[in-house]
C-alpha cells in the first residue's frame, strides 16, 4: 500500500450512507485505517464522532468502539440513523448514550455549565 489512497472514492451528494456532514470520510477509508492500526475486540475512542463513520466501520472490523461529540442533536442523529437503522443496533442493549439530559432541569443546569454543547460545530 502506497502513501496515497486513490482507490476510495469521495462520499457523492447521492451516497447511502451521506450523512451531511462536510468533514465526513468514506467508511471504506476508516475501515482501513482501524484494519492497519487495531486487532478484532480492540477498542476504537472517536472523541469528535460526528457522524459516526468511525464507528460504524469499527462495528464492521469486530472492534469495540466510544465516540463522544459535543453537539446533543449529533449524538441523538446518530443514534437513531448511523447505529440504529444502519447497524441495527438497539440502544440500552448494544449501546448506550450518556452526558443528555432527559429533564428540563438537567437541561438548564447543562446549559448553565456548557452552553456551546448546543451548538452546531461546522458548516
Amino acid at each position: 500500500m502506497g502513501n496515497v489512497w486513490s482507490d476510495i472514492p469521495p462520499i457523492n451528494s447521492q451516497a447511502r450512507e451521506r450523512m451531511g456532514y462536510n468533514t465526513q470520510k468514506p467508511v471504506a477509508l476508516l475501515e482501513r485505517i482501524i484494519k492497519a492500526s487495531s486487532n478484532e475486540r480492540d477498542v476504537v475512542f472517536d472523541p469528535f464522532c460526528g457522524c459516526a463513520t468511525t464507528l460504524e466501520a469499527a462495528h464492521n472490523l469486530n472492534r469495540k468502539w466510544i465516540g463522544v461529540d459535543i453537539a446533543i442533536h449529533a449524538v441523538k442523529r446518530i443514534a437513531a440513523i448511523r447505529l440504529r437503522d444502519r447497524l441495527g443496533l438497539k440502544e440500552g442493549t448494544d449501546f448506550t448514550i450518556e452526558g443528555i439530559p432527559h429533564t428540563l432541569e438537567g437541561a438548564r443546569d447543562l446549559w448553565q455549565r456548557a452552553p456551546l454543547s448546543f451548538s452546531e460545530v461546522g458548516g
